[in-house]
């Protein structure tokens, strides 16, 4: 930080798609709406570091043309540094400015600049998808031996450490996960085929999790609001069970290009039919009981529901909706809901009230972003190490074998009485789990073992004494 200079001038940077970077070449600026308009014509995602900032925030103001004045920004004034922004591209150049709010002491004081400099399109690396994530949440590690409730005994001061770490209260690396793809009619609405890039999308987590298929399942349903098929109660309908096989997965995301778009979006009835999959309370789905079971729900986040001004106020709809978030967290489903194409800043509070009860995750993708693999943002995480210590001898700690099931085993040096033991774990999501278990070595055995080996030592200096004695009277004259 140079407290004697003022912010660069290059400090915020753009993520732009090829038409918004013309549109700033030629200088063609949209008009800015007034507050509580829409204030983004042609969106871009911008993204605002830190740079030279000695605060936390970001003042911005947009240009009045009718009063021919600044004035705050319609949407969001003040911004956190570090966070990702959707703008308009029209007033990038000219009709925008930023501060940096800073100490009141500040010297220099922050100063106003005018205009954003558009970036290298990898920005949208950054800020086109936000973080979705199935974290291993409560992990928790079990120790089967050696005991805790009673003493244990070995011949040699050494003996095995083994347990298992589980994650939301499974072993092993199963997951049976359900993507639910939107292709009600208005994913083919505008310039954007949102149909087209959910079925990438899709086929390129399954491409990605080929390794790991066997323990981990793909189903794919999708939810017009056509009618049911045979056994089906809902507008949406299995399009491939929940399985292992990546050809059977790729053919059937191909049938469902082949059908396109039909119908109205059905929010709902993806996540009632996607749950009962994973349930397998629907006839054929393929789940499993010892699987983690992942949901994710991708919509049009354009106009359609859970998403917008629409939702906050379809009680009926929205009462539904949390009825399943809550029937989802009974049955131990983690609920990841994508809005695609949306331009919402933040999910409203109903969305995050929908993902909170179900321990999942929004993201939104906004259409510049829709041909990166967005879906590559979920892990399924595995358990990756486990080191375990006896801080009772001070010796280093020893790294665990670990098995596909989460299964470690460790041998580690004892001494008589209380030996407390630390346990660490490590996902592969980079979450950490502890566990510290004490028990009792009953050191009897090895006493004993050392004290029958210091017998037969002299015993065999006695023997060996003895037959020294009569060879050495042997040699007598």
């Amino acid at each position: 930080m140079h407290a004697t200079h003022p912010p660069p001038r290059r400090l915020v940077t753009v993520a732009s798609c090829l038409a918004c970077a013309v549109l700033l070449a030629l200088g063609a600026p949209q008009r800015v709406e007034a507050a509580g308009e829409r204030a983004a014509a042609d969106p871009v995602q911008v993204f605002y570091p830190r740079g030279d900032c000695r605060g936390e925030r970001i003042d911005l103001e947009v240009w009045d043309r009718d009063r021919s004045v600044w004035k705050r920004h319609p949407l969001h004034p003040r911004v956190p540094v570090e966070s990702c922004q959707t703008e308009d591209a029209g007033v990038l150049l000219h009709e925008i400015r930023w501060r940096c709010v800073e100490p009141p002491d500040a010297d220099p004081p922050a100063v106003w600049v005018v205009g954003l400099e558009v970036f290298d399109p990898e920005i949208m690396e950054r800020c086109a998808v936000s973080p979705l994530r199935l974290t291993s949440g409560d992990s928790d590690i079990v120790v089967s031996n050696p005991p805790a409730d009673r003493p244990f005994r070995s011949e040699t001061p050494e003996a095995a450490v083994r347990g298992s770490v589980r994650m939301q209260g499974l072993e092993g690396a199963a997951y049976d996960v359900v993507v639910a793809v939107d292709r009600s009619t208005s994913v083919r609405d505008g310039d954007v085929d949102l149909l087209d890039a959910q079925l990438r999308a899709a086929g390129e987590l399954v491409a990605r999790l080929e390794a790991r298929l066997g323990p981990v399942r793909v189903g794919i349903v999708s939810y017009p609001n056509a009618p049911p098929g045979p056994g089906e109660s809902t507008g949406a309908r299995r399009e491939i069970g929940l399985t292992a096989d990546r050809v059977a997965l790729q053919a059937g995301l191909a049938r469902l290009r082949r059908r396109g778009a039909s119908g109205m979006q059905t929010f709902s009835s993806a996540f009632e039919f996607g749950l009962a999959e994973l349930a397998g309370r629907n006839p054929g789905s393929g789940a499993r009981e010892r699987a983690r079971k992942v949901l994710v729900i991708a919509s049009d986040g354009r106009r359609a529901l859970p998403f917008g001004a629409a939702a906050q106020g379809a009680s009926a709809f929205r009462s539904r909706v949390l009825e399943l978030a809550d029937q989802a967290h009974r049955q131990g489903v983690a609920v990841h809901l994508l809005a695609l194409g949306g331009l919402a800043e933040a999910p409203s509070e109903f969305v995050q009230s929908v993902v909170a009860r179900c321990q999942g995750a929004f993201s939104r993708v906004p259409a510049p972003a829709l041909g990166t693999a967005y879906l590559d943002a979920l892990p399924l995480p595995t358990v990756e190490e486990v080191v375990v210590q006896n801080t009772t001898t001070g010796r280093p700690a020893s790294r665990a074998a670990i098995d596909a099931e989460g299964r470690f085993e460790a041998r580690l040096a004892f001494v008589g009485g209380a030996n407390r033991l630390s346990i660490r774990a490590r996902t592969s999501d980079g979450s950490w789990a502890q566990r510290e278990w004490t028990v009792n070595f009953d050191d009897a055995l090895v006493v004993e073992r050392l004290r029958a080996a210091e017998r037969e030592r002299m015993q065999r200096e006695q023997r060996k004494s003895l037959k020294i004695e009569p060879e050495r009277a042997r040699e007598l004259p």
